[in-house]
């Protein structure tokens, strides 16, 4: 599941990479900042987190912060929508890769810094869902993985780059420990 939402946003990526207004990440000029960091947290949160429990209001949110809307090739086959939020190159994004379970998410370019970035996305779900996450779930596939206070599912990966990193905060509706663990290790 988690190979087919990256790879939607890696053409969100590509596509962004040959807009003029977007400057490709320099990790030499361009370091994960306080700001950016806030960027895509404040992101994650109004997108995904104040959009549950099924982020039918994702377009909505989108829509009133300007957004600009993405078209990626094949992601009408995941019933996705696609939005640029920056010229940082962070992207929010929904998707339903099966019947039952939508996901949200963000993704950003930065550089290698995972444990940062997983504590600042903790931080978020905790302030706004009222509490640390239940349990950290073991995660064959990806980096780390969170059952929340929710109930929902926080998913983290990076992925290296030549010029930093791809990082890649996916969110479930709320859902039980044991659905939780078969979506992060299938």
């Amino acid at each position: 599941m988690h190979r087919l939402f990256r790879g939607i946003v890696t053409g969100a990526f590509v596509a962004l990479a040959g807009c003029t207004t977007v400057q490709p990440f320099d990790p030499v000029a361009d370091k994960l900042s306080s700001s950016d960091l806030t960027l895509a947290t404040q992101t994650f949160r109004e997108i995904c987190l104040d959009t549950l429990p099924d982020f039918s209001q994702v377009n909505a949110v989108a829509t009133a912060r300007e957004f600009e809307p993405l078209s990626i090739p094949g992601q009408g086959r995941f019933a996705a929508q696609t939005y640029r939020t920056n010229l940082k190159s962070v992207i929010a994004l929904t998707a339903r890769f099966d019947e039952s379970t939508p996901v949200c998410g963000v993704a950003f370019l930065g550089p290698d810094d995972d444990k940062r970035v997983q504590e600042a996305f903790v931080a978020t779900t905790t302030r706004a869902l009222g509490g640390q996450p239940r349990a950290k779930l073991r995660a064959s596939q990806d980096d780390a993985a969170y059952h929340l206070r929710n109930q929902s599912t926080m998913i983290f990966e990076a992925r290296a780059k030549s010029d930093g990193a791809s990082h890649y905060v996916y969110l479930t509706p709320p859902v039980s420990r044991e659905e939780a663990e078969r979506i992060v290790a299938p």
